[in-house]
């Protein structure tokens, strides 16, 4: 009889959305080790909301584009 041991290894997935909220149409970088996104949120100040990760699942907010008020106006 032939004993075959197979080795299995735990395969994760990350669930979306990675950035819970209104993040809408995302761009990614990539800088050294570290992933940045940015967002086209216009419609409110500071505008266009940028967040860092270094495992593309676990992210925090770390700037604006945006944060001068005269860099986005919000009325017609």
């Amino acid at each position: 009889i032939a004993l075959t041991i197979l080795e299995y290894s735990t395969v994760s997935a990350i669930k979306n959305p990675i950035i819970s909220g209104w993040n809408p149409d995302p761009a990614i970088l990539l800088v050294g080790y570290e992933y940045y996104i940015a967002t086209s949120a216009f419609e409110c100040f500071p505008g266009i909301p940028i967040y860092k990760s270094r495992d593309l699942e676990n992210w925090g907010l770390f700037s604006h584009a945006f944060t001068e008020p005269q860099s986005l106006q919000l009325y017609g």
